[in-house]
């Protein structure tokens, strides 16, 4: 093999420490040689031990997962179709004798039923909406572009409640009221 003639072979570091001081993980910093390996390991088995214990205590403490959110309207078909010409949720499931339907969000889903069928799962507890329509609910989808959602979902019949807008923290936010009357945020993601 042909060298250049300024070439150099690189200088071997591992020369210049004492055995045991350099490693691969420790230069540049063989200053200070790395802990002994029984600290290492013992911190090691500490930080594991508390990251179970933390993950069991918290799969203990109520073993509960967010599945989906179910909105009670008067007509499933209708808001299934206005959610799919709004925001291009596809829908996923819907049962025409039981008048449910579930939306395709890549997350839990958002589900409509009717209000017969609130009153069939929940007999002599479920109470209409006046007007039927939901009260003090907001469902929110993140995007990249909330005008563009926020200019189709009005083309598609949804009322505005506030147009988009950067907030303080730099979240760029709107709202609109969908046909069933739910309250829909459209927002960036919050980046950490």
């Amino acid at each position: 093999m042909n060298m250049p003639s300024n070439f150099a072979p690189a200088p071997d570091r591992r020369a210049r420490f004492p055995l045991g001081v350099y490693n691969q993980f420790s230069y540049p910093f063989a200053l200070h040689p790395p802990p002994p390996r029984r600290q290492v390991r013992r911190d090691v088995r500490r930080c594991h031990a508390s990251f179970m214990a933390e993950t069991q205590h918290k799969k203990q403490s109520h073993g509960l997962r967010f599945g989906a959110t179910s909105i009670f309207v008067d007509d499933v078909p209708e808001t299934l179709d206005f959610y799919l010409r709004a925001f291009g949720l596809e829908t996923r499931f819907y049962d025409p004798d039981y008048e449910f339907g579930e939306l395709e969000t890549d997350g839990p889903p958002v589900a409509f039923g009717s209000h017969r069928l609130g009153a069939r799962l929940m007999p002599g507890a479920y109470v209409r909406p006046e007007g039927g329509q939901s009260s003090g609910v907001e469902i929110a989808f993140f995007t990249s572009d909330v005008s563009a959602a926020f200019a189709r979902a009005v083309a598609a019949g949804a009322v505005m409640l506030a147009e988009p807008k950067v907030m303080p923290w730099g979240q760029t936010i709107a709202y609109v009221r969908s046909v069933e009357g739910t309250i829909v945020g459209l927002a960036t993601p919050i980046l950490a």
